[in-house]
């Protein structure tokens, strides 16, 4: 799972914005409210860069979205705050067991026995291996009658979906943080002129 931490080295600013965060509940609506949903609407941000990234990313597009289906936000606490986790380990290993393959790449798969197909989903459609082709898809049979010996010789490529994901929680959570600063600021600037 994604996680992160903040850590504040100036303990004047720490105090403004854990003021400021007080005292946005003062009109009814709670702060951890607040917070809890920015936090929430962080992570479905996060999860649906990631998702985008695999889809686009994808060397055959028509080949299954077991992954992105698979990649979701979980609470794991609203105790006291909120912990978001992106990504249960335990769910990608059960629907999508590449899920470290694709992100990280370097695998190069076994020898294989089996056939293409175009991609076009029609019954009885094997057609030859051919190089520089997307949408061809292997059907694994362990036959040799008919069928073809695949070696693979290339690894399979990285895309890094996780890097994608940390980096959208590391920018909307560095604007949250700014847009409550700007609005701290901007009551300590009010006070001091007004």
């Amino acid at each position: 799972m994604i996680k992160f931490s903040v850590e504040f080295k100036n303990r004047g600013k720490w105090d403004a914005l854990t003021l400021y965060i007080k005292e946005l509940g003062k009109d009814g609506t709670s702060s951890h409210f607040i917070l809890q949903d920015a936090v929430n609407t962080i992570a479905d941000k996060a999860v649906e860069a990631g998702r985008n990234h695999i889809s686009v990313s994808k060397k055959r597009p028509s080949s299954g979205d077991n992954l992105e289906k698979a990649i979701d936000k979980e609470i794991i606490s609203s105790v006291g705050g909120i912990e978001v986790g992106i990504g249960n380990i335990e769910k990608l290993k059960k629907i999508a067991p590449y899920f470290e393959v694709l992100n990280d790449g370097g695998y190069v798969p076994p020898a294989n026995i089996g056939y293409f197909t175009s991609g076009s989903g029609l019954s009885g459609d094997i057609t030859p291996p051919a190089s520089g082709i997307s949408g061809q898809q292997w059907v694994h049979t362990g036959k040799e009658r008919g069928s073809f010996l695949m070696k693979p010789k290339k690894a399979i490529e990285g895309i890094n979906y996780v890097g994608k994901m940390v980096s959208v929680v590391q920018n909307e959570f560095l604007g949250l943080i700014r847009s409550l600063g700007n609005k701290i600021l901007g009551e300590q600037i009010k006070r001091i002129i007004g």
